[in-house]
């Protein structure tokens, strides 16, 4: 995934995991890892099902996009 500086709630969904595990299951086809940390954050997801949002790694709280 992609690292932004900052994400807009009034925008786009921001999904912040409280402890460390997967912040998204789907059932697509592609797994999704934070852009600064490469820590896992989507699993089986349609990328273009998730477009309007972020993601904040638990590990290093970087925002990440797709694509």
């Amino acid at each position: 995934m992609r690292v932004v500086a900052e994400a807009d709630p009034k925008k786009q969904r921001i999904i912040a995991p409280s402890r460390d595990i997967v912040a998204l299951k789907g059932n697509g086809d592609t797994n999704m890892f934070c852009g600064k940390c490469k820590n896992f954050l989507a699993q089986e997801m349609v990328p273009e099902k998730i477009a309007s949002i972020v993601i904040q790694c638990f590990r290093c709280k970087s925002y990440n996009v797709y694509p």
